[in-house]
């Protein structure tokens, strides 16, 4: 019988361009394995599959093998995501062992599955916002029961956030739910994450769906990578993004609808002007509305520490400096009473590679100092109020 398939011919032309390696996929369900068979059919020396766990019977190394691979020019990685909660650990490894976390490494290709699909019940383009993934028809995860007595918080951020598209096992929303829970503080969190809501997408939430759930702390975790030159569009204070990060719909239009088409009103309002005005947005609502309001900074990889964000990524000097110049600017700008800098969590953390499965996402590791964090300032903020109601 003839057998055939496809390879991209960039993804073909990158496997093939040292026969001589070896190669060591990353995961283990159907799509690893099919990867493993379609590979030795081309004649490359595919190992072994790397998971969480050691089956050798099957060919599975657990991934703390990764460390033992010397030297490791030797290795050519490929990650097969059908769940990425599956092969974070392995990821974070592979990162660690390469000394660099990218996604364009020269020896590391991606096979990615359904994602953002497959992990919720639906995938849609929002008319007003970007994509939006929901499970049990809802675009949120709720942690705990609402009682009269509840703290009720709302956290708004992309995949950072996300309890339905989450890379780990845990997000850090139920991290913090659970340590609260330790406390004996009684919260009931919203967990409103999405693949690549902005931190203005954040706002249309919070205005049009979270409204009905009453809010005592609502949080935007979200990163500076909105105010990257490459998505920075000088239309409108709530854009939709039209550049490589817009849904696909608003991508096909473009491409594809003839006549003008409109994005706003130009202004020049620079980076930390603008931020200062959403926040400002966020701010007047809480007063209205009664609500607590903050912002908080990730620690994204390119706004650690000097010494840690150049050992992760090796981006150039410069471009980290400014950053970090970026950063501080708006800290500088903003009330900081609302706005709250995480970006120092990891400075005890004696190798910065246990922290991230990515450039940009946490490891369960890093997702549970993000909400030890948090659980810290929440208890010092509203702690004595709680217990005086409940007493």
């Amino acid at each position: 019988m003839r057998r055939s398939f496809v390879v991209w011919q960039g993804a073909l032309e990158k496997l093939t361009k040292d026969p001589k390696l070896d190669i060591i996929i990353i995961g283990t369900g159907a799509m690893a394995r099919d990867a493993q068979r379609k590979l030795r059919l081309l004649n490359l020396n595919v190992s072994f599959l790397v998971g969480e766990h050691e089956d050798a019977e099957n060919g599975i190394r657990h991934y703390s093998c990764i460390a033992e691979l010397k030297p490791i020019e030797r290795y050519f990685f490929v990650v097969c995501e059908e769940d990425r909660r599956l092969t974070s650990s392995a990821q974070s490894a592979m990162y660690k062992a390469l000394g660099i976390a990218t996604t364009n490494h020269p020896r590391v290709l991606y096979f990615r599955g359904l994602e953002p699909a497959e992990p919720g019940d639906c995938y849609y383009i929002d008319a007003q916002m970007h994509e939006i993934l929901t499970r049990n028809d809802r675009s949120y995860v709720k942690y705990g029961n609402p009682s009269k007595d509840s703290f009720n918080i709302h956290i708004y951020g992309s995949c950072l956030v996300s309890s339905i598209l989450h890379h780990t096992r845990k997000p850090w929303s139920e991290w913090l739910y659970e340590k609260l829970q330790a406390e004996d503080f009684p919260a009931v969190i919203y967990a409103w994450g999405n693949p690549k809501l902005k931190r203005s997408d954040c706002l249309m939430q919070l205005l049009r769906d979270g409204s009905p759930n009453k809010a005592d702390l609502v949080i935007v975790y979200a990163g500076l990578s909105i105010f990257a030159s490459y998505q920075v569009l000088r239309n409108n204070l709530i854009p939709v993004l039209v550049g490589p990060y817009s849904p696909p719909f608003v991508g096909w239009m473009h491409n594809s609808y003839a006549s003008p088409i409109g994005n706003g009103l130009q202004h020049s309002i620079d980076s930390v002007e603008l931020w200062k005005m959403q926040q400002r947005i966020f701010c007047a609502l809480s007063r209205q509305i009664g609500f607590t309001f903050w912002s908080i900074i990730p620690p994204s990889s390119i706004t650690l520490p000097e010494e840690q964000s150049y050992r992760l990524t090796k981006l150039p000097v410069g471009y980290l400096a400014r950053a970090r110049q970026l950063k501080q600017d708006i800290l500088s700008a903003v009330d900081s009473s609302t706005l709250k800098d995480y970006t120092d969590s990891f400075t005890e953390v004696e190798n910065i590679f246990d922290m991230y499965i990515s450039y940009n996402n946490l490891t369960d590791s890093g997702n549970e100092i993000i909400a030890e964090r948090c659980k810290n300032d929440i208890i010092s903020t509203f702690g004595k109020k709680m217990k005086e109601m409940r007493d």
